[in-house]
């Protein structure tokens, strides 16, 4: 009975019924649509509409697909309510491209394998181990120093540091983050996770800016590796 309505080009709505708050916005166009159709995000965005102090609209951006309560791509404002749940419990993940200095025929007929030995030696999934054993006591290291801690265990170079954001250290306190946590999170280091989370080798296939492909190392051509990473608990 969700039926959104088209209110102009690429936008979508579901006006409030039964104890919904406000209305459901919908950014997508009809081939994106049909894709949300295909899971629970017009039912989660719907539930979202009915909580309390929701401003304004629900709304669904064009990445919207099923999440654990919210959709992923799922956008709304409350009053006087920080809601970590709605973005899932999978909270901070991250992204980046590593760049290589092989090009795409460099693996032509080889694709397969590389995929094989990629899926033996990267843990993935839920609750898998890490490629790095470590303790309690080396994560919460971690957690203070970010990548000065692995740069000191071998996992890190200093050109590393210099090229990620903030220098791979956010501010906080380790002693801050529940026992809890750290029991689900401290033997899952070098781990990709699960859901949406991948990695894969991608080809440059067009360069519209040329300086600031050359700041970023990035050529026609060039094979990438991207990497989006979850929490790990």
């Amino acid at each position: 009975n969700m039926e959104p309505e088209q209110i102009r080009e690429n936008t979508y709505t579901i006006k409030p019924e039964g104890d919904m708050n406000v209305p459901v916005k919908i950014y997508a166009n009809e081939q994106l649509l049909e894709k949300i159709r295909e899971d629970h995000t017009m039912q989660q965005i719907t539930n979202v509409a009915k909580l309390p102090s929701i401003q304004k609209h629900a709304v669904v951006m064009p990445d919207g697909h099923q999440g654990y309560g919210m959709p992923v791509g799922g956008v709304a404002a409350f009053k006087n309510i920080i809601s970590p749940g709605a973005i899932g419990f999978d909270i901070n993940c991250g992204i980046r491209v590593l760049t290589t200095n092989l090009k795409r025929e460099d693996i032509d007929g080889k694709e397969e394998q590389i995929a094989n030995l990629l899926n033996q030696k990267i843990p993935t999934g839920t609750g898998k181990g890490g490629y790095i054993n470590s303790s309690k006591g080396e994560i919460r290291e971690i957690l203070n120093h970010g990548l000065e801690a692995m740069k000191e265990q071998g996992y890190a170079t200093q050109e590393d540091i210099n090229r990620c954001e903030d220098n791979g250290k956010l501010p906080g306190k380790a002693e801050k983050v529940p026992e809890e946590a750290i029991n689900r999170g401290y033997k899952q280091l070098g781990s990709l996770g699960s859901g949406n989370h991948f990695l894969e080798i991608q080809t440059v296939q067009d360069v519209f800016d040329e300086d600031k492909a050359r700041a970023y190392n990035l050529e026609e051509n060039q094979l990438v590796i991207m990497i989006h990473t979850g929490s790990r608990g």
